[in-house]
């Protein structure tokens, strides 16, 4: 005997479908990821070492000076296989030859690009084409070492002056370094005489830079020309059509600077070097008065590079040897 009632096909495959669990809702889609930019060469460098890295030309690189083993690591995977270094610090040569970098080492000054050393950075950029990549910098990669891979540009490349100027203002070069500009706008290629001139001698891998006495040799040259500038009524001496004000007040400032640098400075006692920062200073603002046209202002950071000048030598120079 039968019990219950019998229910419809269609109505019990409707009431089935009801009672079933819900179709699971398909997973949401895994949010896309957009793709990160890949770092930049400056930031590369940067990361590396390097402050103010960048490609003027491929295969010709420029920035500050190297520090450490991770910066010439990325050097080398950059096909860089010679190091031009334009600073007066001794280049880590044993360091870059780990990575198969050889190294020219040609001092410059923030006045100008004697043609000299403008046919030597030109022999150094033809050299080391044929070796693969240069790498060009100075200690801080913003002023001489832009104007010195902008010679190697034009020497290797054949790229233009004006185009030349251009990479140093992109790379931050001072307009306030009028020589350098200068030189680099009037940039003619060297000649292969000039060119075969040039002896390995020429292109040492650490060049002998000036020592501490030779470093106060060349104050003493800029501040007598600021002293005649001074006589002038702080314009350029008649006896000196070369001289501009400004410039040169910059160019004694930066070799304070270098000075200050100097291996055999920093065993000197702090209260020497005290005076010189303050010397170097009294330089800069020197410049920001003549720049100005602010003559009272002028005169005073003179005063003030001059007394710190004498009380130095007072100590350091004309008294017998206490420190």
């Amino acid at each position: 005997m039968k019990t219950g009632l019998a229910l419809p096909a269609a109505f019990a495959l409707a009431l089935a479908g009801a009672c079933a669990a819900p179709p699971a809702e398909p997973a949401p889609a895994a949010p896309s990821e957009a793709p990160s930019a890949p770092p930049s060469l400056r930031d590369r460098g940067e990361g590396a070492g390097i402050l103010n890295f960048a490609e003027v030309a491929p295969g010709l690189l420029r920035g500050a000076q190297p520090e450490g083993e991770a910066s010439f690591a990325l050097l080398a995977s950059l096909g860089v296989r010679t190091a031009l270094s334009v600073d007066g610090a001794r280049p880590d040569v044993e360091g870059a030859a780990k990575h198969g970098i050889r190294y020219v080492h040609l001092p410059m000054e923030y006045s100008s690009i004697p043609r000299e050393e403008q046919v030597r950075i030109a022999r150094t950029a033809k050299d080391a084409q044929s070796a693969g990549g240069l790498f060009v910098h100075c200690h801080h990669g913003k002023h001489r070492g832009p104007a010195a891979a902008a010679i190697a540009w034009m020497a290797r490349d054949g790229a233009a002056p004006e185009a030349a100027v251009a990479e140093m203002k992109r790379a931050g070069t001072d307009p306030r370094y009028e020589g350098l500009y200068a030189d680099v706008g009037a940039y003619e290629p060297a000649t292969a005489e000039e060119l075969a001139r040039v002896t390995p001698e020429e292109l040492p891998a650490v060049s002998r830079v000036p020592d501490f006495v030779g470093s106060m040799v060349r104050i003493d040259m800029h501040f007598a020309h600021m002293q005649a500038v001074q006589k002038a009524g702080w314009k350029t001496p008649s006896s000196m059509p070369d001289v501009r004000p400004a410039h040169e007040s910059r160019i004694l400032a930066e070799h304070f600077r270098e000075t200050a640098r100097l291996e055999e400075v920093g065993s000197r006692p702090e209260d020497f070097r005290r005076r010189l920062d303050q010397a170097e200073k009294a330089a800069w603002s020197l410049e920001e008065a003549l720049r100005a046209g602010d003559g009272d202002a002028a005169k005073k950071a003179m005063e003030a590079v001059d007394s710190s000048c004498n009380s130095c030598h007072a100590v350091y120079r004309n008294a017998r040897k206490a420190w």
